[in-house]
């Protein structure tokens, strides 16, 4: 998997993944972006270097995957220095914070990228939520969490072939809450609502029919949370929430019943490929599209087709 290079307008990802290829002098391993090429995560393997990451309005999740564990980082407004990151532990780097970075050797890691909007806002509701120093913690959750959603990036197969972008939105939506209720400061208990969590949401009847028509129409499309939000008239994280209350699924999850829906008539009633199904039906691999089919209908494509001969 490669990164990307069709041209975009300044998304705060991108500029943050520009600002370190340039200070450590070598691009990232790979850049992980939606279909409309915002980057939501990448996967580096810094050499021994110095680095001045700016201040901007984007939150990066550091997952330490391996080699050199002589890192050093200090914040040139507190002067304050921290030395030593550990394999397995995980480092926010916190919107608008100016970070200076010292590595000794190689190191392995993945960032996650989280706009500002993403990581502040609950319910539809911008919160002034400050979040507490975080450097090379244990979190048991979050880095199984990492690991899941490195798993998904590097089994696609074809290199530099957009991945799902709804799913890795949702993904990136619960990291966000997560850090949200755990890691601003002042701890679980106050800033952040506890209905962020327990709450339900919901969306007007109107609302529903005109988002789910919108996905029967596109569902061959890769859709982003952003396209059903705008539909909505709301935030990316309030519709999110408000759909799965609602429809009792994640968007994701009902976007594949229609996927899998459509590929058993594409199965039933035509001759296509299974490949040319699945690219019909908006999966991105082949691979992914038998392992979902398998899982919802007990079998393979290939003997579900059987199976009507």
């Amino acid at each position: 998997m490669e990164a990307t290079t069709s041209p975009v307008e300044n998304p705060p990802s991108v500029s943050i993944v520009d600002s370190i290829a340039s200070q450590v002098g070598c691009p990232p391993e790979y850049v992980v972006r939606t279909g409309d090429h915002d980057a939501i995560a990448a996967r580096w393997r810094h050499p021994a270097s110095f680095a001045e990451i700016p201040n901007l309005d984007v939150a990066t999740l550091i997952f330490h995957l391996g080699g050199s564990t002589d890192v050093e980082r200090w914040k040139p407004s507190i002067r304050a220095r921290i030395r030593g990151s550990r394999v397995g532990t995980v480092t926010l780097l916190r919107p608008h914070e100016e970070t200076s970075w010292h590595v000794r050797g190689e190191v392995d890691v993945l960032h996650v990228y989280m706009p500002e909007r993403v990581l502040c806002e609950s319910e539809g509701i911008r919160l002034p939520l400050t979040f507490r120093d975080v450097f090379s913690e244990k979190d048991v959750w979050l880095t199984s969490f990492g690991n899941l959603i490195l798993q998904y990036i590097e089994s696609q197969p074809l290199a530099g072939y957009p991945v799902d972008s709804l799913l890795l939105e949702q993904m990136r939506d619960s990291l966000a809450r997560y850090i949200r209720l755990n890691y601003h400061e002042g701890g679980h208990t106050s800033a952040v609502p506890l209905t962020e969590s327990q709450k339900p949401l919901r969306l007007s009847p109107a609302t529903v029919k005109k988002v789910l028509d919108w996905m029967n129409e596109n569902f061959s499309r890769d859709i982003r949370v952003r396209d059903m939000a705008e539909i909505a008239c709301l935030s990316e994280t309030y519709f999110l929430k408000a759909f799965r209350d609602t429809v009792g699924k994640t968007p994701y999850r009902y976007l594949q019943k229609i996927r899998l829906d459509a590929a058993r008539i594409y199965l039933r009633t035509t001759l296509m490929p299974v490949a040319s199904v699945a690219l019909a039906c908006g999966f991105r691999s082949t691979s992914h599209f038998c392992v979902e089919f398998s899982r919802d209908a007990g079998v393979s494509p290939g003997r579900f087709r059987k199976t009507l001969d």
